[in-house]
């Protein structure tokens, strides 16, 4: 059973946040998290050094704010915003910095890539049903590969004619037995 956060705390009656939402909504955020690899290499992050300083702040005050009305989840909820700020403050500093260009188009990526996903999560949610009806190790195996080859057929279906995907096609094709490089 899960525990329930935030039902009256001062006399206030506060959103009811079960404990497995707030860790799903960490979850659903943790997939958008840029690498700061790229930054960090090309000396960007001094360009976003504050940005580090304002997640701290924004973090504190929610926090605070978050515990008066709905308790412990209210100090999650803050770190969860706080976090979500480098997936919008990031991209642009880097793409800025960079490579010279807005961050709209990392955004628009965000957005398509997190459409797949989540249209391909529906479309799973029926086969799921069928699938795990009864569950035991060979119906978990075999759920975790019709996931697998599903969300692999999607990408390749929605972005097979990507620059990024020509570019992971031809790491594949080189892997391939008779394909390798000077083949």
């Amino acid at each position: 059973m899960e525990r329930m956060f935030g039902t009256v705390v001062r006399g206030v009656r506060a959103p009811i946040i079960r404990e497995g939402d707030a860790l799903r909504l960490n979850m659903a955020a943790f997939p958008l998290r840029i690498s700061y690899d790229a930054g960090e290499s090309s000396g960007a992050m001094e360009a976003g050094e504050d940005t580090t300083l304002l997640q701290g702040l924004v973090n504190l005050v929610l926090s605070i704010a978050g515990i008066q009305y709905m308790g412990l989840a209210g100090v999650y909820v803050g770190t969860v915003v706080s976090g979500g700020m480098a997936n919008l403050l990031q991209p642009v500093i880097v793409y800025r910095d960079c490579f010279g260009r807005s961050a709209w188009t990392y955004f628009v990526d965000a957005v398509k890539y997190i459409s797949v996903i989540v249209g391909v999560a529906l479309l799973m949610v029926p086969v799921k049903h069928f699938l795990l009806a009864q569950v035991n190790v060979l119906t978990f195996i075999g759920m975790g590969a019709v996931v697998t080859v599903v969300y692999n057929m999607a990408f390749c279906l929605f972005f097979r004619r990507t620059e990024e995907f020509g570019y992971l096609w031809a790491l594949v094709k080189g892997k391939l037995p008779g394909r390798g490089v000077g083949r």
